[in-house]
C-alpha cells in the first residue's frame, strides 16, 4: 500500500478475494459460453473467444489481425522465457483469446 500511496493513486474502497467468488465466475464462463463467447481447451482451461464478439477491442486499438498469427509452442514467448504465459497458450484458438479460468498443471 506504500507503493500506491507513493505514486498518488487513489486506494480503491474494497480489496475483494477472488476465491470468494468462485461461483459467480462460474456462472459467467457458464452465460459467455451459452452465448458463444467462450469455449474450453482439451486441457481444461477456459477462452474468451475474441473473434465471437462484434466489434470487441476496435475502439481501444487498431490491430493488423492478418498480420498476427499463432505461434508453435517452441516458439511462444512463454516457453522462449520458460513461463507459461497466458496470452501465447497454445491450446488457445485465437490469437487475441484470453484466458477466462485456467486448468490445474499437475
Amino acid at each position: 500500500m506504500d507503493d500506491l500511496k507513493a505514486l498518488n493513486i487513489v486506494p480503491a474502497r474494497a480489496y475483494p478475494r477472488a476465491t470468494d467468488h468462485i461461483p459467480e465466475m462460474v456462472q459467467l464462463i457458464q452465460d459467455l459460453k451459452r452465448n458463444g463467447l467462450a469455449y474450453q481447451s482439451d486441457e481444461g482451461s477456459w477462452y474468451f473467444n475474441v473473434a465471437e464478439k462484434e466489434g470487441y477491442g476496435q475502439q481501444l486499438v487498431t490491430l493488423d489481425l492478418a498480420g498476427m498469427k499463432k505461434r508453435s509452442g517452441s516458439e511462444t514467448a512463454g516457453a522462449i522465457r520458460g513461463t507459461d504465459a497466458d496470452e501465447y497458450d497454445a491450446e488457445k484458438v485465437g490469437v487475441r483469446d484470453f484466458a477466462l479460468w485456467k486448468s490445474h498443471k499437475p
